[in-house]
């Protein structure tokens, strides 16, 4: 969502939105927490095994998990393309 943009008086801009994207996952799909954490987080330049171990963590709260992991922002467009 855009926000639009913010000036003084004068016309000069103090704010404008930038789009950017993020990623996340619902840990509950992820069927192989080591298999997903290894391929995605390097693209990301996250620490695998610190993804692996949140992945895994949200997954064992049986019922009470949240569905959504939010794993990076604002990235990149190079970084979107993979």
């Amino acid at each position: 969502m855009l926000r639009g943009e913010i000036s003084d008086r004068t016309g000069h801009l103090f704010a404008v939105s930038i789009p950017t994207e993020s990623v996340a996952v619902n840990p509950k799909k992820i069927a192989s927490p080591e298999f997903f954490a290894g391929n995605v987080a390097a693209t990301l330049g996250l620490n695998a095994q610190e993804v692996r171990q949140k992945i895994e963590e949200l997954r064992s709260r049986k019922g009470a998990g949240r569905g959504f992991l939010l794993l990076k922002r604002h990235i990149t467009p190079k970084r979107r393309r993979g």
